[in-house]
């Protein structure tokens, strides 16, 4: 079984390449990444995103998210906490190429993400109190996109991640994205 996934390994490096990124002007950009977390506490969310290369190497485009958490936890001393949390954004990007056409290539981006929380929260089995909030995320960082085909690339995307909320409340972090892209090649006249 090893030796045949090591093959496998072998001919997709092989193959992929052999092919070429499509990113020159008039192509489109389509894909997103999704987030799981199954543990006792568990959330997932979905980030599809689609664009445009407006030059060669130079996409502009945007995106919507929705996530859903749900938190469970008693504490030492027998308080109960529940809390369900929905959010769903709006994220126009840009993206930048570096490099020459080859299999392999890098790429910046920057995005801001404005999104709208909705919280259902519980201790000790009280009446929800329900929380609705607006926040901004500033989002920048650099990737590296794989092409696996002429048209499909894997990509991870590490940023720097910082959200302002409406209150007087700023978080920052490092975040890492992988997800997959579609490139079509812009028409041929």
């Amino acid at each position: 079984m090893r030796k045949t996934t090591l093959l496998f390994l072998f001919c997709l490096l092989v193959f992929s390449s052999t092919t070429w990124a499509q990113t020159e002007k008039g192509s489109k950009l389509l894909g997103g990444s999704a987030n799981f977390n199954f543990e006792k506490n568990y959330s997932f969310g979905i980030s599809p995103q689609m664009g445009y290369f407006i030059t060669t190497n130079f996409a502009l485009g945007t995106g919507v998210s929705i996530s859903y958490s749900k938190f469970n936890n008693d504490d030492t001393v027998g308080n109960s906490y529940r809390s369900n949390t929905t959010v769903a954004g709006f994220s126009p990007f840009i993206r930048y190429y570096f490099g020459k056409a080859t299999s392999t290539r890098l790429f910046t981006q920057g995005a801001v993400v404005f999104q709208r929380l909705w919280q259902n929260t519980r201790i000790n089995g009280s009446e929800p109190q329900i929380n609705v909030d607006n926040f901004s995320t500033y989002r920048a960082g650099v990737g590296v996109v794989h092409f696996i085909t002429q048209q499909i690339g894997l990509e991870a995307l590490v940023a720097y991640s910082s959200s302002k909320y409406s209150v007087e409340n700023r978080t920052g972090r490092v975040v890492l994205n992988v997800g997959l892209q579609i490139y079509l090649p812009a028409s041929q006249q």
